[in-house]
């Protein structure tokens, strides 16, 4: 139970009493008090006027950093300065007045402005003279510009004095945006007094300046890092960088980075109250002083207002103490009797707020802290369902293990895995071990206790037995915390069911078994070779095939174990198998011995997505099945093995006509199913009598002749119908010279008098093709110097059809002045393979014509060449109305030219218009953005400085003010976005859209991730186009559907192709977000309008005219549909990618 002490109304009171009671001390102690609180407000004045001065300055140079920052993204010096190699002088000169006319001005305390390469570090422009050509590459401006924005002191600058050097870096507009030069801007140091006298404050746009200095020895200067005066000293003459100054604030700004204020010697040795400022970035101590002799002159008139003060103390103490005990301390007990039920975990209290003070405030904090406790318990029960929800899909459990008590805490997971309900009381560390299968309880106990006693890590896979008997395999990782004394006090870890995955890599080890033994005792050897043609792998059989070991083989040529010849043939069939071709072969390998082996090889390719990587074949050794065919091939049954695998139907009848023998192909042409069904029948017998009779005939004529007799048949096939036959018929002598049978070779010529009829109307249609056309064709037999030509090649060289050409005649006819080209084309073909001419040919009869000459180059299989085919064209209209057009186009061209001129002179005077505008556009940017970033400077300096002086409405005005110069910015931002897209160059590239989608994105989950919006991004979507404009039509889509989703609990962007339009591909971009009214769209893409106000959705209404406008530029189009509260979904179109 809270015991209770002494009262807050009795502590009150008791406060008075004490406030009372030392009033007389307080008496005497006045003066010290009113002393010291003197010297407190004077050295903080003093510390607010460095304080100020300091912002001043760097005011001062965060906006010549800014300034300059601006000045190097250019897109006139950017472009200039790419250009420059070309003509260097000419960029120089251009830039130089570029920076005069529009840029210096804006930096009126600038004396020189530098453009420098990045490569050499030499000076290409300058706004004063005599600094082009220098070189600066070793100075730590130039050095420090390349890699970023960066403010230098120079000791002893280009005027002899100190100065800043302000740089930054210019980055091309090519891919990756290397740096190309560096922008630097030097002010001289001495102008930094003017912000000590208020010179530069009423320049820039103050008001009003109070006195410079509010006392008489006060003083304001600065010091640089080897503690020399940067500014004129008030008491000493000529102090720049000469005069020392060793005081305690400049040695604790150097060594400590410490700032002080307080009161100490000076530079002259003359005690001064005073306050530092350090800038350590430049190494600076900035002092504000003033003789103590003069500012604590006032102490004097303390004294005579201590009574004053006495009786003033009385009257507000007892003020306060009745203020105290009628409103502050009713509110606390209200306060005191909320806090008891929320630590009673009641959440919905609630303590009535009376005032608008400190009071107030803290009772509403009370009550938005309950709410809040509440909103947090609510959303910690929706986070603990969505952990149950995921390990259940992971199959991953999680538990604890009170190890003081031996209690054992589930998920609802782990009880799935072990296959328990949620419901059964306590679990113990032993209950869990009765589930472990009695092979693993052991290795799963040690690993307990080494993790407890041990402190090893816990990870261990073992099996489990379910209630209902089943087997499952887990994984299980822990950690265990231990108390003060190190004893295991609690052990936490996750459970995942492994089972699936354990059966599937013990499936694969048993499959990948059975084939290695299956490869391996295969009879017939198996070999592997990669895309170098060396072994990768062989199986036993195959090394014994060859004598070797497969160690002994593995990683050599495949080359090694063939001859010479042999190696030749598999290269050539190696270039087949690149070519993904599988075929049989026979090949000739040599033992280890030196003894040929032949093989029976079945290869084919190994490919991977297309590319070639090497090849597996079966190999059978059939070194005695060659000696047993070249056995049979030289044994009698060798003439019969032929005619019966002949493609040619042979017979045999002996003298009375009887069929003796029939190869195979006989039995197909008459219908049989075996040569026994023919023997011994007659034609007779086979074929119809009409048909029978003639081949009588003709078996007759050749039984008589002395010689072989060919004769053309039409013999009638089985199912077939009449085919046209030529048969070589002789008779078949005995020893003895007698005629004993008869026997036929019939060649079936039915397809080749088919083809014949075929050509001769192939050739009469080509005839005509070629009269219609005026094209003819030849042939040149280089080794016979024969030449066969059509009958339009007669036609348009004007031959006598009765004359044979030759290669003369041809040459003879063309006109003398093309006839050394035209021999020259046909040489240079003979060392080729095509040619192609134009020539003028002379006809006997005087006439000329123009022709189209094109002929190719046929070889032997040794290369040599055999013959050259080609075509003639008679392309003389052709040619006529082609002379005709090229006198039309010279017209014409003539006419383009002057009218070039004319719009060269009106572009030049356009080009002249775009970049005045383009000037205009920055200079009235960098002005606007000047006043904007004052006034954020000075609203940021009256928050950081005076924010305790300013209520609460102060406090909202500034930021209210610092919002909109904010906003300003931006607008100036989008406006320059869309002067730029309207001007700049498109250049067409390959850009992945899917890929800039996913890095747009990333960012805005970066700026907001406390939203959870779904990402739907279809992959591999690419377009040609400018990938820098791109970016900004998705930035502007992207960031649109962003913003009206904010409000949406389950936002939704979608990005994806949708079809296509003209052509072109479209694209779409959608959301679940506000929407908008339809009737509305004709404003969406004009600058300005919007639909939505500032307060719902902030913004500028330019981002989407800016989007239409580089869509234009693109060449495509783009259109909105939504309906308000169910999104929008925006459409474009881009150039596809081919």
């Amino acid at each position: 139970m809270v015991t209770h002490g002494i009262s807050l109304v009795h502590k009150v009171i008791i406060a008075f009493l004490l406030v009372l009671l030392p009033i007389l001390i307080a008496i005497g102690l006045i003066f010290i008090h009113n002393r010291d609180f003197l010297e407190s407000q004077l050295l903080s004045n003093l510390e607010r006027l460095a304080d100020e001065r300091e912002a001043y300055v760097l005011l001062y140079i965060e906006m010549t950093r800014n300034r300059i920052l601006d000045f190097s993204s250019d897109d006139f010096i950017v472009r200039t300065l790419e250009d420059a190699p070309m003509d260097q002088e000419r960029a120089g000169r251009l830039l130089g007045d570029y920076m005069k006319r529009y840029k210096l001005p804006l930096l009126r305390k600038m004396y020189r402005l530098n453009i420098i390469t990045g490569n050499d570090g030499m000076v290409v422009a300058s706004t004063a003279p005599g600094f082009v050509g220098k070189d600066y590459s070793k100075e730590e401006f130039f050095l420090k510009g390349k890699k970023g924005p960066s403010v230098v002191e120079v000791t002893r600058g280009m005027m002899g004095g100190p100065e800043i050097a302000v740089s930054a870096p210019i980055y091309g507009r090519g891919n990756g945006g290397d740096v190309i030069g560096v922008i630097t801007g030097f002010t001289e140091l001495s102008t930094f007094g003017e912000f000590f006298t208020g010179e530069y404050i009423r320049e820039i746009g103050a008001l009003s300046w109070g006195t410079i200095y509010q006392w008489k020895t006060m003083e304001v200067y600065l010091v640089n890092r080897d503690k020399l005066m940067l500014t004129e000293s008030r008491f000493i003459p000529n102090a720049v960088l000469r005069q020392m100054v060793d005081t305690l604030p400049v040695r604790a700004c150097i060594g400590e980075t410490r700032e002080v204020t307080g009161i100490y010697r000076d530079y002259r040795g003359e005690e001064v109250a005073g306050a530092s400022m350090c800038i350590p970035t430049l190494g600076w101590t900035l002092a504000v002083e003033v003789d103590t002799s003069e500012v604590f002159e006032p102490l004097r008139q303390i004294r005579n207002y201590t009574i004053i003060l006495v009786a003033t103390v009385f009257l507000f103490t007892g003020a306060l103490v009745l203020f105290v005990l009628k409103i502050i301390v009713a509110q606390l007990r209200s306060l005191v009797k909320g806090a008891r039920a929320v630590a009673e975990g009641s959440y919905d209290v609630s303590v009535p707020v009376r005032t608008s003070d400190e009071i107030g405030a803290l009772a509403g904090s009370f009550n938005e802290m309950a709410r809040s406790i509440k909103e947090r318990n609510a959303e910690l029960e929706k986070e603990r369902s969505i952990l149950a929800n995921a390990q259940r899909i992971a199959h991953l459990g999680s538990w604890e293990w009170d190890i003081v008590y031996d209690l054992l805490y589930w998920s609802q997971e782990t009880y799935r895995i072990f296959g328990l309900s949620p419901d059964l009381p306590s679990l113990t560390y032993q209950l869990f071990l009765e589930f472990v299968h009695p092979d693993d309880k052991d290795r799963v106990r040690n690993r307990v206790d080494e993790a407890l006693y041990e402190r090893k890590p816990y990870s261990v896979e073992h099996r489990i037995i379910r209630n209902d008997g089943g087997e499952r395999t887990v994984y299980e990782e822990a950690e265990v915390v231990y108390d003060g004394n190190g004893t295991p006090v609690r052990m936490s870890g996750t459970v995942q069911d492994i089972t699936e995955r354990r059966l599937a890599e013990r499936a694969l080890g048993e499959s990948e078994l059975r084939y290695r033994t299956l490869i391996d005792n295969m009879l017939e050897g198996i070999m592997v070779v990669d895309n170098q043609d060396a072994i990768i792998f062989l199986n036993p059989n195959m090394a014994a095939m060859l004598g070797y070991t497969i160690q002994e083989m593995m990683g050599r040529p495949l080359f090694d174990f063939m001859s010479e010849e042999e190696a030749e043939r598999a290269r050539i069939r190696l270039e087949r198998r690149r070519r993904g071709i599988r075929e049989q072969f026979d090949a000739e390998f040599l033992r280890k011995d030196g003894t040929l082996v032949y093989a029976a090889v079945a290869a084919a390719p190994m490919m991977e997505g297309g590319k070639y990587m090497g090849a597996i074949a079966g190999i059978i050794d059939i070194t005695e099945r060659r000696k047993a065919e070249e056995a049979v091939r030289e044994s009698e049954e060798r003439l019969r093995a032929i005619l019966d695998n002949m493609g040619n139907p042979v017979y045999m009848r002996d003298i009375e006509g009887r069929l003796i023998f029939v190869n195979n192909i006989v039995l197909k042409m008459v219908g049989a199913k075996a040569k026994e069904e023919l023997y011994g029948k007659t034609i007779f017998d086979l074929f119809a009598p009409e048909v029978a009779s003639d081949l009588q005939r003709t078996d007759l004529e050749a039984m008589a002749a002395e010689g072989p007799l060919q004769v053309e048949e039409k013999v009638p096939f089985h199912d077939d119908g009449v085919h046209d036959l030529i048969t070589m018929k002789f008779a078949l002598k005995d020893s003895k010279g007698d005629k004993y049978a008869l026997c036929g070779v019939v060649t079936d010529i039915t397809s080749l008098k088919r083809a014949e009829d075929a050509l001769r109307k192939s050739e009469q249609g080509l005839r005509e093709a070629q009269r219609i056309a005026h094209i003819g064709s030849w042939e040149w037999d280089i080794i016979n110097k024969h030449v066969d030509c059509s009958e339009e090649v007669y036609m348009i060289f004007g031959w006598p059809k009765d004359e044979p050409p030759s290669y003369e005649n041809l040459i003879y006819s063309i006109h003398p002045d093309d006839r050394s080209r035209v021999r020259m084309a046909v040489m240079e073909v003979l060392k080729g393979e095509r040619f192609a001419i134009d020539s003028r040919i002379m006809r006997p009869d005087g006439s000329g014509r123009r022709a189209y000459l094109q002929g190719e180059l046929l070889r032997d299989p040794s290369g040599n060449p055999l013959r050259m085919i080609g075509t003639v064209q008679d392309i003389t209209e052709r040619k006529m109305a082609e002379d005709e057009v090229i006198k039309l186009s010279r017209e014409l061209e003539k006419r383009v030219e002057e009218r070039t001129m004319e719009l060269k002179k009106a572009m030049e005077g356009l080009a002249a218009a775009n970049r005045e505008i383009e000037t205009f556009t920055y200079t009235v940017a960098h002005d606007l953005r000047s006043p904007l970033r004052l006034i954020d400077g000075f609203s940021m300096l009256l928050l950081k400085k005076q924010k305790e002086r300013l209520d609460h409405d102060g406090q909202d005005q500034l930021d209210r003010i610092r919002g909109a110069v904010k906003r300003m910015g931006q607008l100036i931002e989008d406006l320059l976005n869309l002067s730029y897209v309207m001007r700049a160059e498109v250049s067409c590239e390959k850009v992945d859209l899917s890929a800039l989608v996913w890095a747009i994105t990333s960012d805005l989950m970066k700026a907001s991730p406390e939203r959870a919006v779904k990402l739907k991004v279809e992959e591999g979507l690419v377009a040609r186009g400018d990938k820098k404009l791109l970016r900004m039509v998705l930035e502007n889509i992207l960031g649109n559907a962003w913003k009206f989703t904010s409000k949406t609990p389950e936002a939704l962007i979608d990005f994806c192709a949708a079809g296509q339009e003209n052509g072109k591909e479209v694209f779409r971009v959608s959301d679940n977000g506000v929407g908008f009214d339809m009737r509305m769209a004709e404003k969406l893409f004009q600058p300005f309008q919007r639909l939505h106000t500032d307060e719902e959705f902030p913004g500028t209404g330019v981002g989407l005219a800016t989007v239409q406008r580089i869509i234009n530029r693109h060449g495509g189009r783009i259109w909105a549909e939504s309906e308000p509260g169910r999104g929008a979904t925006f459409f474009f179109t881009l150039e596809r990618e081919r």
